[in-house]
């Protein structure tokens, strides 16, 4: 029972659906906000013909300096190649009709992660400093490299297959996968 003087929602009907309206109004209109992909690092060399491709959208042009985000597409061109520099400090450089994706990357000064996969091309990858405790890897069509040091080059696809043709403890003779063969130094 209500005592004299006291309003609530009950009392008065029009008062509550004008309420309900407007909290309904204000959820409706309330910005809402998406989180952008975090940066991983930035576009540091881009030479002659790089192509990114964020998210759905189609390749376009990279740009010096540009930010480069968890699952970019990178590729680039004949005679073309590029280096990201990634918050940690590590470098990630790829070459000629290259294909690179950064799967993953946790900035942590006292550990962190990376996973990359390369789809084809020469690349280089060169840990950001001396912490050993940091969990790398790169993924290409036929292995998973796990990294324990600082440096290593790989090429994968054709560029595979040619390089280790001229090396003396490979050969001709072995057979490979011209589109999956992986080459790790």
């Amino acid at each position: 029972m209500l005592g004299r003087g006291e309003l609530t929602m009950r009392t008065f009907p029009r008062l509550r659906t004008f309420a309900l309206l407007s909290c309904a109004a204000g959820i409706v209109a309330a910005p809402v906000a998406f989180a952008a992909p975090a940066p991983v690092g930035i576009a540091a060399a881009v030479v002659r013909d790089v192509r990114i491709r964020s998210g759905g959208s189609a390749f376009a042009p990279a740009k010096l300096r540009q930010r480069v985000v968890i699952a970019d597409q990178v590729r680039t061109g004949g005679d073309s190649r590029m280096q990201i520099l990634l918050l940690d400090k590590t470098k990630f450089s790829i070459g000629a009709n290259a294909q690179l994706t950064i799967d993953k990357f946790v900035y942590d000064p006292a550990g962190g992660s990376l996973s990359a996969s390369i789809g084809k091309g020469a690349f280089r990858f060169m840990s950001g400093g001396s912490n050993r405790a940091k969990a790398a890897s790169v993924h290409t069509p036929a292995a998973t490299i796990g990294i324990r040091g600082t440096i290593f080059d790989g090429a994968v696809g054709e560029l595979a297959v040619a390089i280790a043709a001229g090396e003396r403890a490979v050969g001709r003779d072995v057979q490979s996968d011209p589109a999956t063969a992986t080459l790790i130094v």
